[in-house]
């Protein structure tokens, strides 16, 4: 691992799992709110059931498509672009409907912060799971997993109150700007974020499909699967 060093010649210390849950924490409120208040707003316009199921699924085409390849850029560059990057676009995708509020800019919307999104939490799981060994890393994706569930209840909480105070609308805005705080808060730790030296190149002709042949790999995919569905339904 290795890091730019200071001016002074002592490198930064580095982020601390309780500066990530921070950043985390704001991020992925405004995440699960936009999820929510797209969702709504859609309603608000006339959407169908059909438009609602096929919105929510938008969120996951870049995920589904991309979620390997986010894995292979955090390993190859590092947690601290792939982490920048994903939150801005995320950012974009959730303020983007207060620009031109439609049905159809929703499910753009939806693509673009879902793209972000996938490209920021691999990015973070990476980072979190290289502060620690042993128990210090089991510790560390225990308090992140706690941090997501909490935001998983301020982010539709907060939408919620926003959309009853200040309309759907005007909500896209509070929650762009929340994301917004996320990122000023990352970009101020960035230099505590370490840069990974390239790992060494994969095998020859290692395909996505071959992680299924892993038994409990198989396991552990078939049962985030079946948990992610049943949360969306």
């Amino acid at each position: 691992m290795a890091d730019h060093p200071a001016a002074d010649g002592i490198p930064p210390r580095l982020i601390t799992i309780y500066q990530i849950m921070l950043v985390v924490l704001l991020w992925n409120s405004a995440y699960k709110g936009v999820r929510v208040l797209n969702t709504l707003y859609a309603l608000e316009l006339g959407a169908t059931p059909l438009h609602i199921g096929l919105l929510l699924a938008t969120y996951g085409v870049f995920p589904l498509l991309l979620a390997v390849l986010a894995g292979r850029i955090a390993d190859r560059y590092g947690s601290r672009v792939p982490i920048i990057a994903g939150m801005v676009v995320s950012t974009v995708g959730a303020v983007l409907p207060w620009f031109a509020p439609s049905l159809p800019l929703l499910f753009i919307a939806a693509a673009i912060t879902g793209l972000g999104f996938i490209l920021g939490q691999v990015a973070f799981q990476s980072l979190v799971g290289s502060l620690g060994e042993g128990m210090a890393r089991t510790r560390n994706f225990n308090n992140y997993a706690l941090i997501v569930a909490v935001a998983d209840f301020v982010g539709p909480v907060l939408a919620g109150f926003s959309i009853d105070h200040g309309g759907h609308v005007p909500t896209y805005l509070f929650l762009g700007l929340l994301s917004t705080t996320s990122i000023i808060a990352i970009i101020a730790l960035a230099r505590r974020v370490p840069i990974h030296r390239k790992p060494a190149p994969a095998p020859a002709g290692q395909r996505m499909i071959d992680l299924f042949r892993d038994a409990d790999m198989r396991r552990v995919l078939i049962a985030g699967a079946v948990v992610m569905t049943g949360i969306d339904l």
